[in-house]
C-alpha cells in the first residue's frame, strides 16, 4: 500500500473522530451549534456513532427547552445531582405578570392567546437569560425567575435590577390585528432577596429544579401589590440595600406595607427606569402619613411637584379623609383634659 493511500485512509478516520470529539465537548458544555458539526464517516462503525451522537444532541437541546440550560449543564458536569434534594441558597426572586391576561382569555381562543403571548414571553425570557437569570417556570401569564443559583453571581440583586430596567425599556412588540387597539401589553413585577431552598423538588417520578420558601412567597406577594399602588415594579428593602448607589437612586420608597398573607409590614420600593434625586416631598408626605400626622400628609400629597403613582396618592388621600376627623377628635379630647 502506498504512503499516499495510507495517509488518505488515516485522514478519513481521524477527521470524523476529531469532529465527533469536538462535538461531544460542546455537548457536555451546552455550547455552540451542536447538531450537524460531525462530518459523515466512510466507516460503518463511526457512522453509527455519529448518528447516536446526533440523536443525543437533539434530545439534549429539546431537554434544555424544558429545563434551564444552566441546570442541564450542571447535570452533565455532575455539579447538580439528579436526585431529590435541595440546599439553602441566597437568591433574588422575580415574578413578572402580564396585566389584563384574564380578561383577554375571556374573548380570545387558545391559538390567539398563544399568538399574543408567545412573542412577549420570548422577549422577556431573552432579557432574563442575557442577565444570567434562571427561569424557573411559566405560570399562565406569569414568569418566575431567580438569580444566584445554580450559578453564583457577584450581586444577584443588581443583576435582577438590571433585568427589570431592561424589561421596562424594551420596545413594544406589535400585536396581532385581532387584538383591540385599546389593549397594550404591560407588566407587573415583584422582586425580593433572601435565603431559599433551591434544588430538585417533587417526587422520584417527576422532579422540578425550583426555589421554595418564604423568600419566594414574598416576591410573589409583591407582584400583585403593584395593582394597588399604581406602580409597575416593586422590590423589598433587602433588594434595595444591595443595589449600587445609582440603582438605589432609581428607586422610590413606597412605605411600610403589610402584604397579603404576612403579619409583619415590609418596606417596599418602586423600581424605575432612570435615576432621581431623593423625592423630598414624597418622602415627607409618607413619613407624616406613617406617623399619623394626617393633616400635614394631606397638604403635601395634594401639592406634590414630582411624578407620583396616582393610584397610591388617591388611596392615601382617601384614607386621610377617614383618619383626619379621628385625629382632630383626639386633639380636642387632649385640650379638654389639659384645660380641666
Amino acid at each position: 500500500v502506498s504512503t499516499q493511500s495510507t495517509w488518505g485512509f488515516a485522514i478519513a478516520i481521524t477527521r470524523p473522530l476529531v469532529s465527533l470529539s469536538d462535538g461531544m465537548r460542546d455537548l457536555s458544555r451546552m455550547e455552540g451549534t451542536i447538531v450537524g458539526v460531525v462530518k459523515p464517516s466512510l466507516l460503518n462503525e463511526l457512522r453509527e456513532t455519529q448518528r447516536s451522537y446526533e440523536a443525543l444532541a437533539v434530545a439534549l437541546q429539546a431537554f434544555a427547552r424544558y429545563v434551564p440550560p444552566s441546570v442541564v449543564h450542571g447535570l452533565l458536569t455532575g455539579q447538580i445531582n439528579g436526585s431529590l434534594g435541595m440546599r439553602e441558597c441566597d437568591v433574588c426572586l422575580l415574578f413578572i405578570d402580564m396585566e389584563g391576561f384574564t380578561a383577554m382569555c375571556e374573548i380570545l381562543d387558545g391559538g390567539e392567546i398563544v399568538e399574543v403571548t408567545g412573542p412577549q414571553f420570548e422577549q422577556i425570557s431573552e432579557i432574563i437569560f442575557n442577565h444570567k437569570g434562571t427561569i424557573d417556570k411559566y405560570i399562565g401569564d406569569c414568569i418566575m425567575a431567580f438569580w444566584g443559583a445554580p450559578d453564583s453571581l457577584p450581586n444577584p440583586c443588581q443583576s435582577c435590577f438590571d433585568t427589570v430596567q431592561a424589561i421596562q425599556s424594551a420596545p413594544d412588540l406589535p400585536l396581532p390585528p385581532f387584538v383591540s387597539p385599546n389593549f397594550s401589553v404591560k407588566w407587573r413585577i415583584g422582586v425580593h432577596y433572601g435565603t431559599a431552598l433551591v434544588g430538585n423538588f417533587g417526587s422520584s417520578q417527576r422532579l422540578n429544579f425550583t426555589a421554595v420558601g418564604d423568600t419566594v412567597n414574598l416576591a410573589a406577594r409583591l407582584e400583585p401589590l403593584n395593582k394597588e399602588l399604581g406602580t409597575s415594579a416593586l422590590c423589598s428593602k433587602k433588594v434595595h440595600s444591595r443595589l449600587a448607589v445609582e440603582s438605589r437612586l432609581a428607586c422610590r420608597y413606597m412605605g411600610n406595607i403589610v402584604v397579603v398573607g404576612r403579619k409583619e409590614p415590609v418596606q417596599v420600593y418602586e423600581m424605575r427606569t432612570s435615576s432621581h434625586h431623593t423625592d423630598t416631598q414624597w418622602l415627607t408626605a409618607l413619613h407624616n402619613f406613617e406617623h399619623a400626622n394626617f393633616a400635614a400628609a394631606f397638604e403635601t400629597f395634594v401639592t406634590l411637584e414630582v411624578p407620583a403613582p396616582g393610584l397610591l396618592v388617591a388611596t392615601l388621600v382617601m384614607r386621610i379623609h377617614i383618619f383626619l376627623p379621628q385625629e382632630k377628635k383626639k386633639k380636642k379630647k387632649k385640650k379638654k383634659k389639659y384645660s380641666a
